[in-house]
């Protein structure tokens, strides 16, 4: 399902194609994601799910096609847009605390010359307090678990108050409490309004989690609302070749 360019989607890609080298990593993807929903876009190991969010914010160059966010460029519209990256493609040893973290996310709508004040320190603790870090502000990044640190990446995100959230895989490796709080943090956007596309490593959950989905190895198998979209046929063509049928239950 793909809305023209221009119209509702909050993002949309057309024909987007991009390469490592010289191997074509995704290939003509098309795509759009509507407003106020939780998207997952789900595929096999190396179908190019995280490159796909890579590409779509500008961070991989790609080698052809058009992406727009609500109907404009990127560039023009970035203020309006968070990236929560996977948590293990961060540099860890870097020495700041988790309350910094979180406050970097103010940077962007601050400029280059203007310094935190009361507003953005205010912002940064509630977005702690969302995310349940508030006793690990003072903490250095790199002694968090994993699932804190997720949640301290989301907090940061949290701060830009974005209508569009970018998160990759928030919910691998990250412990109970970690989960729910993420889960919940995202239920809470999608509440208010605002649209989040995840990449998603567990298919079997994607009812539970998400109301629309974009299935994808190397390009988009289909794309849309989940009740119509994540059917077992769908699921079959995007796992070509690999044993999916210990969840099938849960998709159909």
């Amino acid at each position: 399902m793909i809305t023209p360019i221009g119209c509702e989607a909050v993002c949309e890609a057309r024909c987007l194609s991009v390469s490592y080298r010289d191997a074509l990593v995704l290939h003509e993807v098309d795509f759009s994601v509507p407003p106020g929903v939780i998207m997952a876009i789900v595929g096999p190991n190396g179908a190019g799910k995280s490159t796909l969010l890579k590409a779509l914010l500008g961070l991989l160059p790609p080698v052809a096609g058009q992406v727009e966010f609500f109907g404009r460029p990127f560039r023009e519209v970035r203020q309006r847009i968070g990236y929560v990256p996977q948590h293990a493609s961060v540099d860890w040893d870097f020495p700041t605390t988790v309350y910094d973290v979180v406050l970097m996310g103010t940077y962007g709508a601050l400029g280059w010359f203007r310094r935190p004040g009361r507003e953005q320190r205010a912002a940064s603790w509630e977005a702690l307090e969302r995310t349940g870090l508030t006793h690990l502000a003072d903490r250095q990044i790199g002694e968090l678990s994993g699932g804190e640190r997720q949640r301290a990446f989301l907090a940061r995100a949290l701060v830009q108050d974005a209508d569009l959230y970018f998160l990759d895989e928030p919910l691998q490796g990250v412990d109970a409490l970690s989960k729910h709080a993420i889960l919940a943090v995202m239920r809470d956007l999608r509440q208010s309004g605002k649209t989040l596309v995840m990449v998603h490593h567990d298919p079997s959950t994607v009812r539970q989690l998400c109301d629309w989905v974009a299935l994808l190895n190397r390009g988009i198998v289909a794309s849309g609302p989940v009740e119509h979209t994540f059917s077992e046929e769908n699921v079959r063509r995007t796992y070509a070749h690999m044993p999916t049928a210990e969840w099938f239950g849960q998709v159909a």
